[in-house]
């Protein structure tokens, strides 16, 4: 009995033709689809250099724009610094030593 069985199932996996699937192709760009989505591109960078306050030698990076956001860095006064853009009192730096995106208060920045 068993064997009868297995043999049906050969028959029905060997016997069998693959069923075509009707593939859908994607319509060629055009002069308009490639260009409502623009490629992404770095934000232009300006410079700005750390100013002393405060009598510190240093100023703080923050993770975010907020005093009590972590301090990702610390920059030496005379520092120049990249500008990707601001929040208010607020400017998004870049740190030199790792090239992370962080914030620095105006009020330590001048230029």
């Amino acid at each position: 009995m068993p064997s009868r069985y297995v043999f049906v199932l050969a028959a029905v996996v060997c016997c069998t033709r693959p069923v075509p699937v009707e593939r859908q192709s994607e319509p060629a760009p055009t002069a308009d689809s490639t260009m409502a989505t623009p490629p992404q591109t770095a934000p232009k960078a300006a410079t700005i250099t750390v100013a002393a306050r405060k009598g510190r030698s240093y100023a703080n990076i923050r993770l975010f724009a907020d005093d009590q956001s972590a301090v990702i860095a610390k920059v030496p006064v005379g520092t120049t610094l990249k500008t990707f853009g601001r929040d208010g009192e607020w400017y998004q730096v870049q740190v030199p030593a790792t090239g992370a995106l962080g914030w620095m208060r105006s009020i330590y920045l001048e230029g």
